[in-house]
């Protein structure tokens, strides 16, 4: 994700799923300080790079998660 023109709220919203490796798009909102729509783009731009996976399967309140992030920890933990 880090080409010249890629943009620093993909790589905040990465570092961020270090730490919570699941999120919504208002969570995503909040963190970035952005619009729905905007932080929607971001978490969309993620989804296409195959970093995040949508769960719900719904069409509202849906929770993206960072399966490769959450396979580490699992492996992590005794």
């Amino acid at each position: 994700m880090q080409t010249p023109r890629a943009s620093a709220l993909i790589l905040r919203l990465i570092d961020y799923l270090f730490s919570y490796p699941a999120l919504t798009i208002p969570q995503a909102s909040q963190m970035l300080n952005l619009t729905f729509r905007s932080a929607q783009a971001n978490v969309q731009r993620l989804v296409e790079a195959g970093i995040l996976v949508e769960r719900t399967g719904g069409r509202r309140n849906r929770i993206f998660v960072a399966p490769e992030i959450v396979s580490l920890i699992e492996t992590e933990t005794p």
